[in-house]
């Protein structure tokens, strides 16, 4: 368990660490200046290699630390000395500008020489990572300015600086619409990882204080979301208050797609992933689907239940019929040279679905996830009627690199605790 407290500073404004996820990244110039002065240039010669001047190098140093609201480095007489949370930001940093040299790397390849590469790596500024990225993701410099922050004026600059600067289309235009090109994919996907590299780094930095407050981005299937992830989440808020979840409903494919480019943390998925040198994948749990009515349901309590007691009550069900659910039940009663009754009400509200169960004499398929005591629903029951063949697993997946932070680890370990009872 974590201890969570809220720490004050003096000389600093204290900016809620919930905030982070939606604050604008310190840019990249004092970033890089950071990353040189922690790894044991003086202030002239970080200045030195930036092109800068050393007064010129100490405000920026300055506007770093009063972003945080930390020292970062501590002044003496023989140089500067990194703080406790100068190192938990470098980790960080560094990481993100080794993603941001890979995505010019991979841009550019052998054709620039090592010098106009540092110099390209030296001018490239925040701006230009969010309107690729932007554009990569909404598909159009409307959508992307309305979810960037930036204006369309300052994306349309941006990109142009950023394609001039690589020498390579980044972006294809067609009007109003703006789509990446294949390469432009790429180096968005790692520009994204980029940018969460950075704005994990404040997270970092809140962490040696006490206080966990990294966001936790999810994706995840509908067997997951109804019960795991609101019980996970609910145990960790009660520790981690500062912490803000996003969970996202989406299909298989674009909830890899999302992991992969950094915009979504951990995928939990019904579809084992194939095997990928990027990802890390684990078995949750493994359900099944059952029947269940109400606790006084004519079938609750009888040992053999056959397709024929099933035909005689009315059926609620999802709302998709091509749905392997949906296959699934159709096969009970196929099995036994039965045709499949008209369900009686077909929706995919769990609170409908539930009510309509207490009040009639309905049946209804659950998805078998946490222990029906746990659930709080003890007025309704499963039948002893097992649906064959629908057993089903539930994995985790992650990327390879990822570096969790001290929130991520308590989730993780909230999520495996509770799917270890299913």
């Amino acid at each position: 368990m974590y201890r969570v407290r809220r720490a004050h500073h003096i000389g600093y404004t204290h900016r809620d660490p919930m905030d982070l996820q939606t604050t604008r990244p310190p840019n990249l110039r004092q970033l890089r200046l950071f990353k040189l002065l922690h790894e044991g240039a003086s202030i002239r010669a970080a200045g030195r290699q930036l092109s800068i001047s050393q007064p010129a190098a100490t405000l920026r140093l300055a506007s770093l630390e009063k972003y945080y609201q930390r020292t970062l480095f501590e002044r003496r007489p023989d140089g500067l000395a990194a703080t406790r949370h100068a190192d938990a930001l470098y980790a960080r940093i560094r990481a993100a500008f080794g993603l941001i040299d890979e995505a010019v790397a991979v841009a550019r390849g052998a054709r620039m020489p090592l010098a106009s590469l540092s110099t390209t790596l030296n001018r490239l500024t925040v701006s230009q990572l969010l309107s690729l990225v932007s554009i990569d993701r909404y598909e159009g410099f409307s959508n992307a300015a309305g979810h960037s922050g930036l204006n369309k004026s300052s994306i349309h600059r941006s990109l142009a600086e950023l394609e001039a600067a690589l020498g390579i289309e980044l972006v294809h235009r067609e009007g109003a619409r703006a789509t990446t090109t294949p390469q432009g994919k790429l180096v968005a996907r790692l520009f994204n990882l980029a940018l969460g590299e950075i704005r994990l780094g404040e997270a970092a930095v809140h962490e040696v204080d006490g206080v966990l407050a990294a966001p936790i981005n999810v994706g995840a299937a509908r067997i997951v979301s109804q019960e795991v992830l609101p019980r996970a989440i609910l145990r960790c808020s009660r520790e981690m208050p500062s912490v803000r979840f996003e969970v996202r409903l989406e299909d298989h494919e674009t909830l890899l797609h999302e992991l992969r480019s950094g915009a979504l943390d951990l995928v939990f998925t019904t579809f084992r992933p194939l095997d990928s040198p990027d990802l890390v994948v684990e078995q949750l749990f493994e359900s099944n689907l059952r029947i269940i009515c109400r606790a006084g349901h004519p079938l609750a309590g009888l040992g053999a239940v056959s397709a024929a007691h099933l035909a005689r009550f009315p059926w609620i069900l999802g709302m998709d019929p091509a749905s392997s659910a949906a296959r699934h039940w159709r096969d009970l009663f196929e099995r036994e040279d039965l045709a499949p009754p008209v369900p009686w009400v077909r929706t995919s509200l769990p609170a409908m679905v539930q009510a309509l169960l207490r009040e009639t004499d309905g049946l209804a398929l659950e998805i078998r996830s946490v222990r029906h005591a746990e659930r709080g629903t003890c007025d309704l029951v499963a039948l002893s009627k097992s649906i064959p063949d629908s057993e089903r697993h539930v994995w985790l997946a992650y990327r390879r690199h990822w570096q969790s932070t001290k929130a991520h680890e308590a989730f993780l370990e909230a999520v495996r605790a509770i799917a270890a009872k299913v």
